[in-house]
């Protein structure tokens, strides 16, 4: 729920960890009330006196521009940045459409994410970068269509090296420690602002030593929703060890403690 989201959001900033929110919807909610579950998030974020972005799933509402606005008035308000979580690879224009049409600069609180599995990633890299939106990077989980063999790990560092002397924020999300490190890498030696994003629920004490050697901030993306639960069992059915992440992620206090104090970098 929403408020388990604040509560385990709540922890992990007072433990020096930056924040992300993101609400998985269920197919059969409205656009209407997609929107006002985003609202409330902005709300209780405020509330409760928490630093965290929300991230927003565009197609959920099908890229109505009113809504958006609405919603993003809203956010600008109350000081909480937008991101766009990315989908299918025909959705990004309408993404995008939504950024440069709906959004009045400037844009240093709105993101996007780029999946190193498509090919038109490195052309959105430039188009990013020339808006001044931050940016995560991931190797996606839908597959291009015109490049279905892409190795998104590659993808995923060819974006990187796009982006690295030129973007804003860079946000490395990945559970791969070799990906990752190569990543930070690359942007420690542009002089790129960058930061290691973790998915709460999947293990990360492999990653969070990785983030200390590379002295770079930690964001965790903390999803709540119907839709996080589906995201899980799908991905159990390609990987039964998900089901050990599910469990840990369902014992909170077990799994917070793999969330060691840090100081929460510039």
């Amino acid at each position: 729920s929403l408020q388990d989201a604040i509560r385990i959001g709540s922890d992990l900033q007072q433990r020096g960890y930056r924040l992300t929110l993101g609400y998985w919807n269920s197919d059969d909610e409205s656009p209407a009330d997609i929107i006002d579950a985003y609202q409330a998030a902005i709300d209780q974020i405020r509330v409760n006196r928490i630093e965290s972005s929300i991230s927003i799933k565009a197609w959920s509402f099908n890229h109505d521009l009113s809504l958006y606005r609405c919603l993003l008035d809203s956010a600008r308000r109350q000081a909480v940045p937008i991101h766009f979580d990315s989908h299918l690879v025909d959705s990004a224009d309408c993404v995008f459409g939504l950024i440069q049409d709906g959004t009045p600069p400037p844009l240093a609180d709105v993101g996007c994410t780029l999946p190193g599995r498509w090919s038109r990633s490195l052309d959105d890299a430039g188009l990013v970068t020339r808006l001044g939106v931050n940016v995560r990077v991931v190797k996606g989980q839908a597959a291009d269509p015109s490049i279905p063999g892409m190795d998104p790990g590659q993808g995923f560092l060819d974006v990187v090296d796009r982006l690295a002397e030129a973007a804003g924020r860079v946000e490395v999300a990945t559970h791969n420690h070799q990906l990752a490190r190569s990543a930070l890498l690359q942007l420690k030696a542009a002089g790129t602002p960058c930061e290691l994003q973790l998915l709460y629920g999947l293990p990360v004490s492999h990653m969070l030593p990785l983030a200390q050697e590379m002295n770079v901030p930690v964001r965790v993306y903390v999803p709540y929703g119907n839709g996080w639960l589906m995201y899980v069992l799908s991905a159990a059915l390609k990987n039964p060890i998900v089901i050990y992440w599910l469990i840990r992620a369902l014992l909170p206090r077990n799994y917070i403690m793999q969330f060691p104090v840090r100081e929460n970098l510039t």
